[in-house]
């Protein structure tokens, strides 16, 4: 004979009964800790909770360097630019467009000079359909192309293992970008 068992809601319970509620840690986001005191706790004959609380917080340090928090909305506009439309001009078939959306873009993501060169390539790639910015745009590929050029050029006198993808990944770029210019 089957024994059934009543299930008991006690998680909310117990959590409110710890009176400190932390974030998930993560390895790559500094958080903080929140000390949560309960001043009331009513449950009505619904089981609905309702509870009153104060957050205290301990003034903390920002980790963030406040020379980082300007955005650079180009950049964005261009790094945007080039996932969503740009990746998909580069090559005909599925596999590739997908390196170019996914692999390359996270790695353009790690070096400074592979970035500038994906960014000169999204540029080339707006100033054609935006004719009223044309000017604007061509003149960040250029400067965001010579740019990654000079970066690029010093490190291909000095061959390392750890650069060669990345400069294979400029040197297409480089391609595309010679290709576009008007």
């Amino acid at each position: 004979m089957r024994h059934l068992q009543t299930k008991k809601n006690q998680g909310v319970f117990d959590a409110l009964s710890r009176h400190v509620a932390k974030p998930p840690a993560h390895p790559f986001i500094r958080t903080r800790s929140v000390t949560i005191t309960v001043h009331r706790v009513e449950i009505a004959s619904s089981m609905e909770l309702v509870c009153d609380f104060t957050l205290l917080t301990e003034p903390v340090e920002s980790p963030i360097v406040d020379s980082l928090l300007p955005l650079n909305l180009v950049d964005l506009e261009l790094f945007h630019n080039f996932t969503t439309a740009t990746y998909a001009t580069l090559c005909n078939d599925h596999a590739s467009r997908n390196i170019w959306k996914n692999a390359i873009a996270r790695r353009a993501t790690g070096s400074e000079f592979v970035m500038q060169a994906l960014l000169s390539v999204s540029a080339l790639d707006m100033s054609k359909y935006r004719p009223e910015r044309k000017h604007h745009y061509l003149s960040h590929a250029i400067a965001y192309h010579d740019h990654a050029s000079r970066q690029a050029s010093t490190l291909m006198t000095q061959m390392h293992p750890e650069n060669l993808e990345d400069l294979w990944i400029f040197s297409v770029l480089t391609v595309y970008f010679a290709l576009g210019r008007p």
